[in-house]
């Protein structure tokens, strides 16, 4: 129908919700159109082309991706063009290799996603395997990926235990992004084969795997099992072809794991206090050892999961110093049956 809807949710409790029409009469933007395809009037009268990809502004203003373009429809209703000009087809261009350029000189290849910092409200855009970021002062650069034709000595497929600069690692089919309420951007990527993993870039432009990997055979194949890890440390799990993804405002990673017929959260689980040893345990599964603190914060001993040997004893580091850098091994991966989840959410 080519359409964007708005759906008003009442806060008083009632059922009665709205379904309005944001932007589009349904008819198709073709090329060189006469009048911009509605650009710089009501939004609701606009023909677009092929809209997806929306992101919402602290301000309330909606961007979408429609073809190649970008448009935005401001608080009053009225729609214009915040990258590209609708039924114009532009030469491909993007940053050169490290470097950044004026937003109005873009031109995108394939955008599928958009999504907003709510640090800066930089806009990012997924265009084929890179993410680009445009700032409120119109300059546009490559925040994740690497282009085609720039090669950097870093380049890693798969980053673990060492953190890499995001814009020196490749991406690969970025299907979804999404910010946490602190600014971190979470990417899931697949390719419906080997790769399902999802990704979070930190604020500063640093990559690592939250959940998910590089598998050693194909998930299209009957015999390769590609979901593990449920009620468990999220180093241990298994996914298959995350597509999409969001953050709630209590900062639980929630992603469709399409493979695998269902929705799933990351959550935070706080250690507590051993009741008889008076120790708290804290397991790290990318090392495959878990940390033993004592009742005042003190690490005092590692133990290897699998061995069970101890592999460090009596070092001074605070408790609260480990729970943040094992931020993310410290979840747990929870599964909801997609029927179940819509059940619940009645």
């Amino acid at each position: 129908m080519r359409r964007i809807y708005e759906l008003q949710i009442p806060l008083n409790g009632s059922n009665h919700t709205q379904v309005d029409i944001l932007a589009g009469t349904g008819r198709p933007c073709l090329l060189v159109d006469a009048d911009g395809c509605g650009d710089n009037g009501p939004a609701s009268n606009a023909r677009l082309y092929s809209p997806k990809g929306i992101a919402v502004d602290k301000d309330g203003k909606v961007y979408f991706i429609d073809g190649t373009i970008i448009r935005v429809v401001d608080t009053t209703g009225r729609i214009g063009s915040f990258l590209g000009i609708p039924g114009v087809m532009m030469p491909f261009r993007r940053p050169r290799c490290g470097s950044q350029m004026p937003a109005s000189k873009l031109s995108l290849q394939y955008p599928t996603e958009l999504a907003i910092s709510p640090l800066d409200s930089a806009l990012y855009v997924v265009d084929d395997d890179i993410i680009l970021r445009i700032t409120l002062n119109g300059m546009a650069s490559v925040f994740a990926g690497i282009p085609s034709g720039c090669f950097f000595s870093s380049m890693n497929m798969e980053p673990s235990s060492t953190l890499s600069r995001a814009d020196q690692v490749p991406m690969e089919s970025p299907a979804a992004i999404s910010f946490s309420p602190g600014g971190d951007l979470f990417v899931a990527e697949t390719d419906y084969s080997n790769v399902h993993r999802v990704r979070m870039i930190s604020p500063d432009g640093y990559i690592s795997t939250v959940v998910g990997g590089v598998t050693p055979c194909d998930c299209r194949l009957e015999d390769c099992i590609c979901f593990s890890g449920d009620e468990g440390p999220v180093g241990n799990a298994t996914i298959q072809s995350p597509i999409a993804l969001t953050v709630s405002a209590q900062n639980e990673l929630i992603f469709v794991d399409q493979g695998n017929l269902r929705i799933r959260k990351l959550v935070k689980e706080v250690p507590r206090l051993h009741r008889r040893r008076f120790v708290y345990e804290i397991p790290s599964p990318y090392k495959n050892e878990i940390f033993l603190f004592d009742q005042f914060g003190f690490h005092f001993k590692t133990k290897h999961i699998l061995l069970d040997e101890v592999s460090t004893s009596l070092t001074t580091l605070r408790l609260m110093i480990v729970l943040l850098v094992f931020r993310t091994a410290l979840g747990l991966l929870l599964a909801f049956n997609v029927a179940v989840l819509k059940t619940l959410s009645c």
